[in-house]
C-alpha cells in the first residue's frame, strides 16, 4: 500500500458552538445539549504542525455543526495559519447571524473562500427556517463586500443554502437578491437530510420525499432555469446529493 505524501483539503470542527436553531439540523435537538465544546488552539497548532511536516496540506476548511466565529480566538487561528504556512488556502463556513466587528470582517477579506448559509432573504421564513435575523446576515455580507472592493481582495464568496419544502419556491428570489446587489460568486443548493418522522414533526421535508413524481418535473424546471439565469449574470448555481436526481446540467 502507497503512503499518502499530501492532503489537498483538511475538515476541522473547531467547535460544536452555534448561535442558531435551524429546524433541519440535529444540533438543534437536545441530543447537543451536552455536546457544546471548542477545539482546544494550542492542540490544533501541534496536530497541524505534525500534519504539515508528515502529510503537506494545502488547505484548511471550517467545517461541521458549529459556528467558527463563535470561538473567541477564531482570527488568532486564522493569523497563525497564514503567518506560519502562507501557502495554504483556507476557507470558511459560517452563518453570518452576529454582528460582525470591522476587525473580523477584514479578517474574512484574507482567506481564499467562504460559504455563508442562507436558504432565503425573506425575514419571515429565515426565522422560521434558522430562527435568526437576516437582516444581520445581509448587513455583514454588505459590510464584507464593501471592505472587499476597498482591499482588493480575491475572496471566492458563496451563498449555501438548504433546499427544503418550505423555501423550494424563494430560490429564484434569493437568486436574483444575489446578482442585483452582487453579493456572492455562487449559489450552492444542499438536500436537507432529516430522517421522515422528524420532518412530519417539524412540517419541513426535503424535496426527494415532498415531491410527488408530477412535481418533480417542476424541480427540475426550476434548477434549470436557475442554472441559466445564473450564467448568464455571472453567477455559478451549483447543487449536489438529491438535487442531482432531479435535474443534473
Amino acid at each position: 500500500m502507497s503512503k499518502v505524501s499530501r492532503i489537498e483539503e483538511l475538515y476541522i470542527e473547531f467547535t460544536t458552538r452555534c448561535n442558531l436553531k435551524c429546524v433541519y439540523c440535529l444540533h438543534s435537538t437536545s441530543a447537543y445539549k451536552e455536546r457544546i465544546k471548542d477545539l482546544n488552539p494550542e492542540e490544533f497548532y501541534h496536530t497541524l504542525d505534525i500534519l504539515m511536516k508528515e502529510l503537506d496540506v494545502r488547505g484548511i476548511s471550517t467545517t461541521g455543526i458549529g459556528e467558527f466565529t463563535l470561538m473567541k480566538n477564531w482570527r488568532n487561528i486564522i493569523q497563525y495559519i497564514q503567518e506560519i504556512y502562507p501557502y495554504v488556502t483556507i476557507s470558511l463556513f459560517s452563518n453570518f447571524a452576529r454582528k460582525l466587528s470591522d476587525e473580523e470582517i477584514d479578517t474574512l477579506t484574507k482567506v481564499k473562500r467562504i460559504n455563508i448559509s442562507m436558504d432565503t432573504v425573506d425575514p419571515e421564513l429565515f426565522h422560521f427556517l434558522r430562527s435568526g435575523d437576516v437582516s444581520i446576515l445581509l448587513d455583514n455580507i454588505h459590510h464584507l463586500n464593501e471592505r472587499c472592493k476597498i482591499t482588493e481582495s480575491k475572496l471566492y464568496r458563496t451563498i449555501a443554502s438548504v433546499v427544503n419544502s418550505r423555501n423550494i419556491d424563494y430560490l429564484e428570489e434569493l437568486l436574483d437578491y444575489i446578482i442585483e446587489n452582487k453579493i456572492a460568486d455562487e449559489l450552492m443548493l444542499t438536500p436537507m437530510t432529516l430522517p421522515l418522522p422528524a420532518a412530519k414533526l417539524l412540517d419541513v421535508y426535503p424535496v426527494s420525499i415532498y415531491f410527488n413524481e408530477e412535481k418533480a418535473d417542476y424541480i427540475a424546471f426550476l434548477l434549470k432555469k436557475l442554472h441559466e439565469k445564473g450564467k448568464k449574470n455571472g453567477i455559478k448555481v451549483s447543487w449536489s446529493g438529491d438535487l442531482q436526481d432531479f435535474y443534473c446540467c
